[in-house]
């Protein structure tokens, strides 16, 4: 959907909770190292080349990229002039898919249905925010979970109540995240973590694939809040996403 609406706007973190029932400590071990990592992440400033693939094509753009914990994100692709094509911003609350070419925008809140239906992206804001900083949030409420020791990696394997099945892949020597997966009855989202300062999300479902790769990042920048909204101008035709 990414392709379609950038082309054309015409057509249509809390805490997290424990467990609710006992599972190991060396599952909850795992689970504190992960959440322990992300609060340390406080926002990030970078220029990435996003690549975006289709059944039907491919696109590629560069710009500049702002994260800011826990659910922030604005990213502003460009043409290969310099020239703001569209811009994606969440401030945690609202959510603002603008292009510039058309002069049309969608507007609505910041949630996980948003993101499916405009960006392609069946996560929650919070979780696309850590994936492309380079962390990965846990699941929010966990029902059951295993760690499984292979001869080179972890997985950790968890499910929520309502189906959700989440499977992340550590290596054994830094327990730093290398991949990780999110499984429901009608949809499936796989990410990599991988060398280069690259991320990968492939959603097989709806058949599009998106790589982010980092030209240049900075940590811990000081963005405002501010820096995640856009003011649209007068006149640009607006969609109202419920």
């Amino acid at each position: 959907m990414w392709l379609f609406v950038i082309l054309s706007l015409a057509a249509c973190a809390a805490p997290q909770r424990r467990p609710a029932r006992e599972i190991s400590s060396e599952v909850l071990g795992v689970l504190d190292e992960l959440e322990t990592r992300w609060r340390h992440f406080e926002d990030l400033q970078g220029i990435v080349e996003l690549t975006i693939e289709r059944r039907d094509g491919t696109q590629r753009f560069l710009g500049p990229l702002l994260l800011r914990a826990p659910a922030a994100l604005r990213f502003e692709g460009l043409s290969p002039l310099g020239q703001t094509l569209f811009v994606v911003a969440m401030d945690g609350e609202t959510f603002t898919l603008y292009s510039l070419v058309e002069d049309r925008a969608v507007t609505g809140r910041a949630t996980e249905g948003t993101m499916t239906r405009w960006l392609d992206i069946p996560l929650p804001p919070a979780a696309l925010v850590a994936l492309l900083a380079g962390y990965v949030l846990p699941l929010p409420e966990i029902e059951a979970g295993t760690l499984v020791r292979g001869p080179e990696d972890l997985r950790l394997e968890l499910q929520d109540g309502e189906g959700v099945v989440q499977r992340i892949w550590l290596d054994r020597l830094e327990r730093r995240v290398q991949r990780v997966e999110w499984e429901r009855r009608t949809m499936r989202l796989h990410a990599s973590l991988g060398p280069g300062d690259t991320v990968t999300l492939v959603v097989p479902d709806r058949q599009v694939s998106l790589r982010l790769r980092y030209q240049s990042r900075a940590l811990g920048v000081g963005l405002p809040l501010a820096r995640f909204r856009v003011e649209l101008p007068e006149g640009a035709g607006v969609i109202h996403a419920p």
